[in-house]
């Protein structure tokens, strides 16, 4: 068996775009060796080779929705007559949002995180996410730039496919600036592979997790662009700062110091639900403190309800409550879970699933 894959990715700058690309380069040889021969693309031209399947990254063709709608189909219309296949790879961070104009030129979507009850995209989302709906509806909260997604046919969301996120990038062993410039042919070769989390649990089972000084780490940013986006952090920070926990940025030094010395960490949602601060959390040892994550599916999933992470109510109704039982609580089982479910996905773990999971959107 042989077939021909193209990926076609967006800056490797952007840290969507490589969690997208990093495992496939990283388990290249491993699909390779079944009979997948994979190139990869860093922009589209008219010198594109043919391929049996491409992946075509949504920041690929970022500048041209902004030249206009009309040119950004032409250019999806050029791939799609260069493969049998193809796969529209949406490397936006929010749930709801879909490019729906580009349905009927794919053979299937994937997002790195879908919901959990697909006939939720049969609806419209105001601002393009559930959350930030959310607090339109319930707080009257607007946008100065309002938009809002359209609902999906049911043929449109049989196309949907789940990816992965960027929990699948190896940005944690290194910085990505740092990762950029050490390039060779496919510019994005990384110093290392995936971090060793055996060796981070055999240290947390050893440490006495109530020992870690600091309680709760909360170095949140709240500058967003978009009023129902920024809200839900915005809430946060004022009940946190009510209760004298520090806020201030810190260098990246310094924060990665805290989060290894801290037994809980806040991540709110963002411009998505999935955050980088998410991962950095697990691979430190602290406690995840997130709003309620069960709306959506999403791989690796390390958001198993009160097992490996601990919910809030989108309403923050339930915040002060849970930090006054967190206090006392030894949740050392829950950071041991979170780095389990984590370790299960990346590096040599997670290489059967992973290749099993690109075998399936190839049709193999």
């Amino acid at each position: 068996m042989s077939h021909s894959v193209n990926i076609i990715h967006g800056p490797m700058s952007n840290i969507n775009s490589y969690g997208f690309v990093f495992p496939i380069w990283y388990y290249r040889n491993l699909l390779r060796a079944s009979g997948i021969k994979i190139r990869f693309f860093d922009c589209l031209d008219d010198h594109l080779p043919s391929a049996d399947t491409i992946f075509l990254d949504s920041k690929v063709l970022k500048n041209n929705w902004l030249v206009g709608e009309e040119e950004g189909l032409r250019q999806i219309e050029f791939v799609r007559n260069r493969c049998d296949k193809l796969l529209w790879t949406n490397t936006s961070d929010g749930t709801g949002a879909i490019q729906r104009q580009v349905m009927p030129f794919v053979d299937y979507y994937l997002k790195s995180q879908i919901f959990s009850n697909q006939k939720d995209y049969q609806s419209s989302y105001y601002g393009d996410r559930a959350y930030t709906d959310f607090y339109h509806r319930t707080r009257g909260v607007v946008d100065h730039d309002e938009l809002s997604t359209h609902g999906l046919t049911s043929t449109e969301i049989a196309k949907l496919r789940l990816s992965w996120n960027f929990g699948m990038a190896n940005y944690f062993s290194h910085s990505r600036a740092v990762i950029s410039q050490i390039l060779k042919y496919t510019r994005f070769i990384p110093v290392r592979g995936y971090p060793d989390l055996a060796t981070v649990a055999k240290r947390l089972s050893r440490a006495n997790y109530l020992d870690r000084p600091v309680l709760f780490s909360a170095r949140l940013s709240s500058n967003y662009s978009r009023n129902t986006v920024s809200y839900q952090r915005k809430q946060i920070k004022t009940r946190l700062t009510a209760m004298s926990i520090p806020l201030d940025r810190l260098s990246q030094r310094q924060y990665f110091r805290e989060l290894a010395s801290s037994r809980f960490s806040f991540s709110p949602f963002g411009w998505g639900e999935v955050n980088i601060r998410d991962f950095e959390s697990i691979i430190a040892g602290a406690v995840l403190i997130k709003p309620d994550m069960s709306h959506i599916d999403t791989y690796p999933n390390v958001y198993q309800y009160n097992q490996s992470y601990i919910p809030i109510k989108w309403d923050l109704s339930d915040l002060e409550d849970v930090m006054a039982s967190l206090r006392s609580s030894d949740c050392a089982d829950i950071a041991l879970e979170a780095l389990d479910q984590y370790k299960k996905c990346i590096g040599k773990s997670g290489e059967a699933d992973f290749v099993g999971r690109i075998y399936s959107l190839l049709g193999l």
